[in-house]
């Protein structure tokens, strides 16, 4: 889950174009009229997540939030409501109830852009902000706090300060606008610039010449999928299958190596090849929570194997199947197919 922050925004009345951006924090008696500001803090329950180590200020548990977005009720976001018939209307929406949204929206636009589901993206949002060009991808919000007093009963609750980098009030801060549209760096769209480890830049080019891009979990899953059935597949040589036969061997033991210690994951990898479509989804999250998504030599060994199995049949756009075992796994961009064999059709 990606956990959203809130800011105050300050802007040009009449351009809009951006001035300042604080840690989101109303006092009671203020517009909205009780106390409210921006979530953030560290779990008690949920230990810090892969792609958080390293991070300065984060500890042993898991903190939030990730990013943020304007969530004051004196700036709002503007919303646009259509009732049937096609009448519409902007009203105000303030609070992460909107911040939370908007980054589903960004993603959407991500998505989109990249031609495909761009999955859990937190990892990649992590190593953009700790990159070279952090700060073009985001404002960076260091000042404000989430500090707040409740009125009835009277309560102070003391929270955190907003810094330099991550802190526990806004995330990494909120995306900028420095390219023509504001998800594109997270797509991996060339327009996009400052997101410098970008989700939709891996994939694999096939013997065939054809480039594939997809974000680096799908690409390991994909190749794992593929790899379990590359003893079966017709169109391969001898010395094809062989090599492509290494490089399973080799992209699995990296896969462990990933999920070494985690129960869960190397179940699900013993599991997966025998069961694809019961243990994805565990596989899928036991590699993202492992962050082997930014592990260069495992996403180098899904490439080499994907590029190996995509063989000719990517010229027409379409993917050597193997049958063998009735496993089902359909060797192609990032998809995993799963077939039920029975008897032939009866030829009445």
């Amino acid at each position: 889950m990606l956990g959203v922050g809130g800011t105050s925004l300050t802007a040009n009345p009449v351009t809009g174009a951006y001035l300042s951006e604080t840690a989101w924090n109303t006092p009671a008696g203020g517009k909205g009229g009780q106390s409210q500001a921006s979530g953030g803090g560290f779990s008690h329950l949920f230990a810090r997540p892969a792609y958080q180590d390293g991070v300065p200020g984060i500890g042993t548990w898991r903190g939030v939030p990730d990013v943020a977005a304007d969530a004051s009720p004196v700036t709002n976001m503007a919303v646009a409501r259509c009732a049937p018939g096609g009448t519409c209307m902007l009203t105000p929406a303030s609070g992460t109830s909107a911040g939370g949204p908007f980054w589903a929206g960004l993603i959407a636009l991500a998505d989109q852009e990249a031609g495909h589901p761009l999955g859990f993206v937190n990892p990649a949002i992590y190593r953009i902000a700790r990159g070279p060009l952090y700060h073009k991808a985001f404002h960076d919000i260091t000042t404000g706090t989430n500090t707040m007093t409740l009125t009835s009963p009277p309560v102070a609750i003391t929270g955190y300060r907003a810094g330099t980098g991550w802190d526990p009030v806004t995330g990494w801060g909120t995306p900028t606008p420095r390219s023509s549209s504001p998800a594109r760096p997270l797509s991996g769209h060339p327009g996009g610039v400052g997101w410098t480890d970008r989700v939709g830049r891996f994939g694999y080019t096939s013997n065939s010449g054809r480039r594939a891009r997809m974000d680096p979990i799908a690409l390991i899953m994909a190749a794992l999928a593929a790899g379990a059935c590359a003893g079966a597949i017709d169109s391969l040589k001898d010395n094809a299958e062989d090599a492509a036969k290494a490089a399973y061997r080799k992209l699995r033991g990296l896969a462990r190596k990933r999920v070494a210690g985690r129960p869960d994951g190397e179940l699900a990898l013993d599991r997966y090849e025998a069961a694809p479509q019961k243990w994805e989804a565990v596989l899928a999250d036991e590699l993202t929570e492992s962050d082997a998504g930014s592990d260069q030599e495992l996403i180098r060994a899904a490439q080499q194997l994907m590029a190996l199995l995509d063989t000719a049949g990517s010229r027409t756009g379409k993917y050597v199947v193997s049958i063998s075992g009735s496993r089902g796994v359909q060797v192609g961009d990032h998809n995993l197919q799963t077939n039920t064999f029975g008897p032939p059709p009866s030829s009445h």
